[in-house]
Protein backbone atom coordinates (compact mmCIF):
# COMPACT_ATOMS: atom_id res chain seq x y z
CA UNK A 1 0.00 0.00 0.00
CA UNK A 2 1.56 3.61 -1.17
CA UNK A 3 1.41 6.56 1.23
CA UNK A 4 -1.25 7.94 -0.28
CA UNK A 5 -3.57 5.14 0.43
CA UNK A 6 -2.25 5.00 3.82
CA UNK A 7 -3.77 8.51 4.55
CA UNK A 8 -6.61 8.24 2.84
CA UNK A 9 -7.37 4.82 4.70
CA UNK A 10 -6.32 7.13 8.46
CA UNK A 11 -8.67 10.09 7.07
CA UNK A 12 -11.47 7.63 6.64
CA UNK A 13 -11.02 5.84 10.31
CA UNK A 14 -10.50 9.09 11.89
CA UNK A 15 -14.68 10.27 9.64
CA UNK A 16 -15.50 6.81 11.52
CA UNK A 17 -14.92 7.73 14.76
CA UNK A 18 -15.12 10.99 15.10
CA UNK A 19 -19.49 10.20 13.12
CA UNK A 20 -19.49 7.35 15.89
CA UNK A 21 -19.01 9.68 18.37
CA UNK A 22 -21.13 12.62 17.38
CA UNK A 23 -24.10 9.91 17.08
CA UNK A 24 -24.29 9.04 20.68
CA UNK A 25 -23.89 12.76 21.92
CA UNK A 26 -26.72 13.48 20.02
CA UNK A 27 -28.60 10.01 20.54
CA UNK A 28 -28.76 10.75 24.30
CA UNK A 29 -29.61 14.80 23.68
CA UNK A 30 -32.73 13.86 21.37
CA UNK A 31 -34.28 10.97 23.56
CA UNK A 32 -33.49 13.29 26.60
CA UNK A 33 -34.49 15.90 25.20
CA UNK A 34 -37.73 14.61 22.80
CA UNK A 35 -36.23 16.19 19.96
CA UNK A 36 -37.17 14.35 16.70
CA UNK A 37 -34.54 16.61 14.47
CA UNK A 38 -31.79 15.87 16.89
CA UNK A 39 -32.41 12.24 17.41
CA UNK A 40 -32.73 12.15 13.22
CA UNK A 41 -29.71 13.45 13.29
CA UNK A 42 -27.73 11.12 15.11
CA UNK A 43 -29.21 8.05 13.54
CA UNK A 44 -27.58 9.78 10.48
CA UNK A 45 -23.90 10.10 11.92
CA UNK A 46 -24.37 6.07 12.66
CA UNK A 47 -24.85 6.04 8.81
CA UNK A 48 -22.08 8.25 7.86
CA UNK A 49 -19.76 5.60 10.70
CA UNK A 50 -21.61 2.89 8.75
CA UNK A 51 -20.44 4.37 5.41
CA UNK A 52 -17.17 4.90 6.73
CA UNK A 53 -16.69 1.49 7.79
CA UNK A 54 -17.85 0.70 3.67
CA UNK A 55 -15.27 3.02 2.77
CA UNK A 56 -12.10 1.14 4.41
CA UNK A 57 -13.25 -1.89 2.98
CA UNK A 58 -13.48 -0.04 -0.91
CA UNK A 59 -10.12 1.11 -0.13
CA UNK A 60 -8.72 -2.14 0.57
CA UNK A 61 -10.14 -3.46 -2.51
CA UNK A 62 -9.08 -0.86 -4.81
CA UNK A 63 -5.76 -1.81 -3.36
CA UNK A 64 -5.71 -5.10 -4.23
CA UNK A 65 -2.98 -6.10 -7.27
CA UNK A 66 -4.27 -6.58 -10.81
CA UNK A 67 -4.66 -10.06 -11.76
CA UNK A 68 -5.40 -12.15 -15.30
CA UNK A 69 -9.03 -12.71 -13.73
CA UNK A 70 -9.39 -8.73 -12.94
CA UNK A 71 -6.54 -7.01 -15.32
CA UNK A 72 -7.72 -3.70 -14.71
CA UNK A 73 -7.74 -4.14 -10.77
CA UNK A 74 -11.28 -3.61 -8.93
CA UNK A 75 -11.54 -0.21 -9.45
CA UNK A 76 -15.34 -0.67 -10.06
CA UNK A 77 -15.88 -1.62 -5.94
CA UNK A 78 -15.49 1.96 -5.47
CA UNK A 79 -18.46 2.99 -7.87
CA UNK A 80 -20.68 -0.50 -6.21
CA UNK A 81 -19.80 0.55 -2.38
CA UNK A 82 -21.18 4.21 -3.66
CA UNK A 83 -24.17 2.16 -4.95
CA UNK A 84 -24.57 0.96 -1.76
CA UNK A 85 -24.20 3.83 0.09
CA UNK A 86 -26.48 5.74 -1.97
CA UNK A 87 -29.34 3.47 -0.94
CA UNK A 88 -28.70 3.94 2.43
CA UNK A 89 -28.80 7.20 2.80
CA UNK A 90 -32.24 6.86 0.53
CA UNK A 91 -34.25 4.59 3.15
CA UNK A 92 -32.66 6.59 6.11
CA UNK A 93 -34.25 9.75 4.06
CA UNK A 94 -37.27 7.75 3.71
CA UNK A 95 -37.49 6.79 7.42
CA UNK A 96 -36.24 10.26 8.92
CA UNK A 97 -39.33 11.82 6.93
CA UNK A 98 -42.12 9.26 8.54
CA UNK A 99 -40.91 9.77 11.78
CA UNK A 100 -40.94 13.34 11.34
CA UNK A 101 -44.19 13.07 9.28
CA UNK A 102 -45.57 11.44 12.54
CA UNK A 103 -44.28 13.80 14.95
CA UNK A 104 -46.80 16.51 12.92
CA UNK A 105 -49.71 14.40 12.97
CA UNK A 106 -48.71 13.92 16.91
CA UNK A 107 -47.40 16.13 18.31
CA UNK A 108 -44.90 15.58 21.16
CA UNK A 109 -43.32 18.00 24.05
CA UNK A 110 -39.70 19.67 23.85
CA UNK A 111 -37.69 19.90 26.54
CA UNK A 112 -35.11 22.64 25.51
CA UNK A 113 -32.37 22.96 27.38
CA UNK A 114 -29.12 25.77 26.73
CA UNK A 115 -26.69 23.22 27.89
CA UNK A 116 -28.07 20.52 24.95
CA UNK A 117 -28.30 23.69 22.24
CA UNK A 118 -24.43 24.29 23.02
CA UNK A 119 -22.88 20.81 22.56
CA UNK A 120 -25.16 20.28 18.89
CA UNK A 121 -23.73 23.65 18.37
CA UNK A 122 -20.36 22.09 19.16
CA UNK A 123 -21.00 18.91 17.14
CA UNK A 124 -21.81 21.14 14.21
CA UNK A 125 -18.58 22.59 14.12
CA UNK A 126 -16.72 19.70 14.80
CA UNK A 127 -18.78 18.21 11.16
CA UNK A 128 -17.46 21.36 9.64
CA UNK A 129 -13.63 21.04 10.63
CA UNK A 130 -13.95 17.21 9.66
CA UNK A 131 -15.65 18.15 6.43
CA UNK A 132 -12.52 20.64 5.99
CA UNK A 133 -10.14 18.05 7.20
CA UNK A 134 -11.75 15.22 4.60
CA UNK A 135 -11.08 17.79 1.95
CA UNK A 136 -7.47 18.15 2.23
CA UNK A 137 -6.92 14.46 2.00
CA UNK A 138 -8.99 14.36 -0.87
CA UNK A 139 -6.34 16.68 -2.52
CA UNK A 140 -3.86 14.21 -1.88
CA UNK A 141 -6.13 11.02 -2.93
CA UNK A 142 -8.20 11.62 -6.23
CA UNK A 143 -10.60 8.50 -5.37
CA UNK A 144 -14.32 9.31 -5.34
CA UNK A 145 -15.23 7.61 -1.69
CA UNK A 146 -13.34 10.12 0.00
CA UNK A 147 -14.32 12.95 -1.75
CA UNK A 148 -18.80 11.52 -0.85
CA UNK A 149 -17.64 11.54 2.43
CA UNK A 150 -16.75 15.28 2.53
CA UNK A 151 -19.51 16.11 0.62
CA UNK A 152 -21.62 14.25 3.26
CA UNK A 153 -19.93 15.83 6.21
CA UNK A 154 -20.22 19.19 4.57
CA UNK A 155 -24.05 18.41 4.09
CA UNK A 156 -24.48 17.04 7.48
CA UNK A 157 -22.88 20.82 9.26
CA UNK A 158 -26.15 22.23 7.73
CA UNK A 159 -28.67 19.67 8.72
CA UNK A 160 -27.15 19.69 12.34
CA UNK A 161 -27.51 23.41 11.97
CA UNK A 162 -31.16 23.14 11.15
CA UNK A 163 -31.69 20.63 14.29
CA UNK A 164 -30.44 23.43 16.10
CA UNK A 165 -32.52 26.43 14.86
CA UNK A 166 -35.40 23.75 15.32
CA UNK A 167 -34.59 22.85 18.94
CA UNK A 168 -34.29 26.51 19.89
CA UNK A 169 -37.41 27.32 18.09
CA UNK A 170 -39.48 24.65 19.33
CA UNK A 171 -39.24 26.00 23.00
CA UNK A 172 -40.80 29.57 21.70
CA UNK A 173 -42.88 28.48 18.51
CA UNK A 174 -44.23 24.89 19.38
CA UNK A 175 -43.24 21.53 19.05
CA UNK A 176 -44.11 20.70 15.75
CA UNK A 177 -41.69 23.03 14.02
CA UNK A 178 -39.11 20.07 15.19
CA UNK A 179 -41.52 17.66 12.68
CA UNK A 180 -41.02 20.27 9.80
CA UNK A 181 -37.23 20.36 10.26
CA UNK A 182 -36.90 16.44 10.42
CA UNK A 183 -38.91 16.48 7.20
CA UNK A 184 -36.41 18.63 5.32
CA UNK A 185 -33.17 17.05 6.96
CA UNK A 186 -35.06 13.86 5.45
CA UNK A 187 -35.32 15.49 2.05
CA UNK A 188 -32.20 16.72 1.89
CA UNK A 189 -30.73 13.20 2.59
CA UNK A 190 -33.06 11.61 0.10
CA UNK A 191 -32.15 13.96 -2.85
CA UNK A 192 -28.70 13.67 -1.96
CA UNK A 193 -28.68 9.90 -2.11
CA UNK A 194 -30.64 9.78 -5.27
CA UNK A 195 -27.77 11.56 -6.89
CA UNK A 196 -25.07 9.62 -5.45
CA UNK A 197 -27.13 6.85 -7.12
CA UNK A 198 -27.74 7.81 -10.00
CA UNK A 199 -24.02 8.74 -10.77
CA UNK A 200 -22.15 5.59 -9.11
CA UNK A 201 -25.15 3.32 -11.30
CA UNK A 202 -23.76 5.17 -14.39
CA UNK A 203 -20.54 4.60 -13.75
CA UNK A 204 -20.94 0.71 -12.69
CA UNK A 205 -23.22 0.14 -15.86
CA UNK A 206 -20.05 1.75 -18.19
CA UNK A 207 -21.26 5.57 -18.72
CA UNK A 208 -19.00 7.13 -21.33
CA UNK A 209 -16.84 9.83 -20.24
CA UNK A 210 -17.43 12.82 -22.59
CA UNK A 211 -14.73 15.19 -22.14
CA UNK A 212 -11.94 12.28 -21.02
CA UNK A 213 -12.25 11.45 -24.78
CA UNK A 214 -12.19 14.23 -26.06
CA UNK A 215 -9.40 15.45 -24.58
CA UNK A 216 -7.72 11.49 -25.44
CA UNK A 217 -8.54 12.54 -29.60
CA UNK A 218 -6.87 15.56 -29.28
CA UNK A 219 -3.52 14.14 -28.28
CA UNK A 220 -4.29 10.86 -30.57
CA UNK A 221 -4.46 13.90 -33.91
CA UNK A 222 -1.53 16.04 -32.53
CA UNK A 223 0.57 12.26 -33.60
CA UNK A 224 2.05 12.97 -37.53
CA UNK A 225 1.03 9.54 -37.86
CA UNK A 226 -2.53 9.63 -37.36
CA UNK A 227 -4.41 10.37 -39.97
CA UNK A 228 -7.80 10.15 -38.75
CA UNK A 229 -9.51 8.97 -35.62
CA UNK A 230 -12.54 6.95 -35.60
CA UNK A 231 -13.46 6.75 -32.29
CA UNK A 232 -12.17 6.64 -28.63
CA UNK A 233 -14.07 5.60 -25.91
CA UNK A 234 -13.07 5.50 -22.15
CA UNK A 235 -13.37 2.86 -19.65
CA UNK A 236 -12.83 3.70 -15.80
CA UNK A 237 -12.05 1.29 -13.27
CA UNK A 238 -12.15 3.29 -9.86
CA UNK A 239 -9.26 5.78 -10.85
CA UNK A 240 -7.42 3.78 -13.97
CA UNK A 241 -8.76 4.55 -16.91
CA UNK A 242 -8.76 2.60 -20.26
CA UNK A 243 -8.75 3.84 -23.54
CA UNK A 244 -9.79 2.22 -26.58
CA UNK A 245 -9.40 3.77 -29.83
CA UNK A 246 -9.62 2.74 -33.80
CA UNK A 247 -7.48 4.95 -36.01
CA UNK A 248 -6.02 5.34 -39.41
CA UNK A 249 -2.67 6.14 -39.84
CA UNK A 250 -0.12 5.98 -42.68
CA UNK A 251 2.73 3.82 -41.49
CA UNK A 252 4.61 1.72 -44.22
CA UNK A 253 5.77 -0.66 -41.84
CA UNK A 254 4.98 -3.15 -39.34
CA UNK A 255 7.91 -0.97 -37.26
CA UNK A 256 6.57 1.83 -38.00
CA UNK A 257 3.11 1.19 -36.29
CA UNK A 258 5.10 -0.14 -33.26
CA UNK A 259 7.18 2.81 -32.69
CA UNK A 260 3.87 5.04 -32.96
CA UNK A 261 2.24 2.68 -30.53
CA UNK A 262 4.69 2.39 -27.84
CA UNK A 263 4.69 6.60 -28.24
CA UNK A 264 1.14 7.00 -28.18
CA UNK A 265 0.72 4.58 -24.61
CA UNK A 266 3.53 6.54 -23.12
CA UNK A 267 1.98 9.89 -23.95
CA UNK A 268 -1.41 8.58 -22.82
CA UNK A 269 0.24 7.50 -19.35
CA UNK A 270 2.07 10.82 -18.52
CA UNK A 271 -0.44 13.41 -19.71
CA UNK A 272 -3.60 10.96 -19.05
CA UNK A 273 -2.40 8.88 -16.55
CA UNK A 274 -4.22 6.56 -18.58
CA UNK A 275 -3.75 3.17 -21.41
CA UNK A 276 -4.81 3.02 -24.51
CA UNK A 277 -5.31 -0.19 -26.88
CA UNK A 278 -5.13 0.50 -30.55
CA UNK A 279 -6.55 -0.59 -33.31
CA UNK A 280 -5.86 -0.05 -37.28
CA UNK A 281 -8.63 0.87 -39.98
CA UNK A 282 -8.76 2.52 -43.13
CA UNK A 283 -7.15 2.28 -46.55
CA UNK A 284 -3.86 2.13 -44.87
CA UNK A 285 -4.44 -0.57 -42.22
CA UNK A 286 -1.13 -3.12 -42.00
Amino acid sequence: MDKSSKKAFFAVIVAAAVNIGLFFIKLYIGLSSNSVAIYADSLNNLLDSGVCIAAVIGLAMLNKKRTDIYPFGMGKAENLIEFIISVAIIFSGAYFGYTSFERIMYPMPIWFSTQYAVIIAATAVIKLLLAVFLKTAQKRNTGGIIKGIAADSLMDFFITLCSLISFTLASRIGYSVDGVAGIIISITMTVQGIKSAIQSCSAIIGKNETELCQEAKKLLESHSKVLKVFFVSCHKYGQNKVFTAEIESDCATSHEIKEMYDRLKLSFKNKLDAEIYISFGGSNEK
